[in-house]
């Protein structure tokens, strides 16, 4: 779905932006699980900033009625190695400074997606769990994270329905079979 539907929001209502975040150190070899979110609604964007080419970020979340899981994970050298360094709708490499080959230490920072400000925002609904984690290859003990993710979110489900009820079929529907 493109974002072009989307320009009805500022009609609707119930719907609010969220941004999610977490900053944290992981330890080689940890995974911990950061945030577990609850909310439905579009995913705009999902990004993190990392000193370890190694440390990733894993986001895992529901599809229609929750009926299939979906996962979206990488770190900084999983997409140096796969040449994703440019602009992509589902997600890049923006930064990649990694002064030794030796060193996994550096400057990285991942747009694991991007689609909604490529007009593809991704609908997701509960549970969405962000793990942050930092693989055995890395050369450092450990390595800071800082995730953060942009959507919209449907806060009141009866409201969001009632606007866009009124907005799609403004007039009431007439019954069949009775005379007006």
């Amino acid at each position: 779905m493109t974002l072009g539907p989307f320009s009805l929001l500022p009609l609707l209502e119930g719907w609010d932006y969220a941004v999610y975040w977490a900053s944290e150190v992981v330890a080689r070899g940890e995974r911990r699980v950061v945030k577990e979110v609850a909310d439905r609604g579009w995913l705009l964007s999902i990004g993190y900033y990392t000193n370890d080419a190694e440390a990733g970020c894993r986001v895992e979340f529901g599809g229609p009625a929750g009926l299939r899981r979906h996962t979206a994970e990488a770190t900084p050298q999983d997409l140096y190695n796969v040449g994703a360094t440019q602009q992509d709708p589902a997600g890049w490499l923006q930064l990649y400074e990694r002064p030794s080959a030796a060193s996994t230490a550096g400057s990285y920072f991942v747009a694991l997606f991007s689609g909604g400000f490529q007009g593809s925002p991704l609908p997701f609904v509960p549970p969405v769990k962000v793990t942050l984690f930092l693989r055995e290859e890395s050369t450092q003990p450990a390595a800071a994270i800082l995730f953060s993710a942009f959507a919209i979110v449907i806060t009141d489900a009866d409201a969001f329905r009632r606007s866009l009820q009124r907005i799609l079929w403004p007039v009431e529907r007439l019954e069949v079979g009775r005379a007006g």
